[in-house]
């Protein structure tokens, strides 16, 4: 009898596997207005031989840190083989708060939301943008922004502004060489400019109140004296005085503090009307009383402000009449 042995051989296979870890997660700011999206940003690297899939799932919580969590994403991708993949989602908040943003339970950040803030969008050597952005506020009463402190030698330290609206976005730029602000500047025969304030926005701006801190090698600079600097808007191609105070002097520069009534470009500094008289002439007539005598004259203001102007009539060296008027800029009289 022949006996026949089989032999079976078993071979191992390796299984592909993908191995996945959450690596990241990150927000894009630390600080927002009501409404306004804050981007959230999570990374899983994949370390296996072969691809899988993974979830990442977006939550916050309420206003009180520690109270429950929502999630505002859920999303699943797949992650090839020894690669990674990072994916962002946005999340905006209805009330005003302090709210902590987590990725798969890990800690993304947390973010502080207000009704209004102002926050620096662009800078360079000359210039400053600043974002102004308000919803949830009073469309009555005023809304005051802290601007972020800057060592410039002109700088907005505070903006108070009524719109008439509960959400209103603004922008303003300043500029520390007046040169370089748009539109019409006054020519340096007929204004001392430190530095110029660019305001613009699509929404309505019934009046604002600001501060703007001038440093003192500044003042110095210019030859002005601290009370003599005054805060101007701009009216077509004339310019108007604003009330301006100074609120405080120390730490080398001044603050000043002005009102205005439209939003437009402002300036800071001083600026000098420039009258002259031109196209004189006089009429004598007789009265039962004496001799009347009528001069007459054109007054033109070439300056960027209005001024006034004081006519003195002398007759063989005594004044007999004086008169005082306020030529517009721009203008005659």
């Amino acid at each position: 009898m022949a006996v026949l042995f089989v032999a079976t051989a078993f071979a191992s296979v390796a299984v592909a596997q993908s191995a996945i870890g959450f690596r990241t997660a990150e927000v894009s700011a630390t600080e927002a207005t009501v409404g306004e999206n804050v981007t959230v940003s999570a990374e899983a690297v994949n370390v296996g031989d072969s691809q899988g899939g993974y979830t990442f799932e977006f939550q916050h919580n309420g206003t009180d840190l520690g109270t429950g969590w929502v999630t505002f994403e859920n999303r699943r991708v797949t992650i090839p083989a020894n690669d990674d993949r990072r994916i962002s989602a946005n999340v905006s908040f209805d009330q005003p708060g302090t709210y902590r943003i987590r990725v798969n339970e890990n800690g993304a950040g947390v973010v502080r939301v207000r009704p209004a803030s102002a926050r620096v969008a662009s800078v360079n050597d000359t210039q400053r943008r600043i974002d102004i952005i308000a919803n949830g506020v009073s469309a009555t009463e005023p809304t005051q922004f802290d601007i972020p402190a800057s060592n410039r030698s002109v700088t907005l330290q505070r903006w108070t502004t009524t719109t008439g609206q509960s959400a209103f976005q603004q922008h303003l730029t300043e500029y520390t060489d007046p040169a370089e602000a748009p539109g019409s500047i006054p020519a340096p025969t007929d204004a001392t400019l430190l530095g110029v304030i660019e305001f613009g926005s699509d929404d309505e701006v019934q009046g604002s109140t600001m501060r703007v801190a001038v440093d003192d090698a500044a003042l110095a600079n210019s030859t002005l004296e601290r009370d003599a600097v005054t805060v101007y808007q701009r009216n077509g191609t004339a310019w108007e005085p604003l009330a301006t105070s100074v609120v405080s002097d120390g730490a080398n520069r001044t603050v000043y503090e002005a009102a205005a009534t439209r939003g437009t470009t402002y300036a800071v500094g001083r600026m000098t009307p420039n009258i002259t008289v031109g196209n004189a002439s006089s009429v004598s007539t007789g009265s039962d009383g004496g001799v009347r005598l009528i001069l007459d004259a054109r007054l033109q203001n070439t300056g960027p402000v209005a001024g006034p102007y004081r006519g003195v009539l002398r007759v063989n060296g005594e004044t007999v009449n004086a008169t005082t008027v306020t030529v517009p800029a721009k203008g005659e009289r």
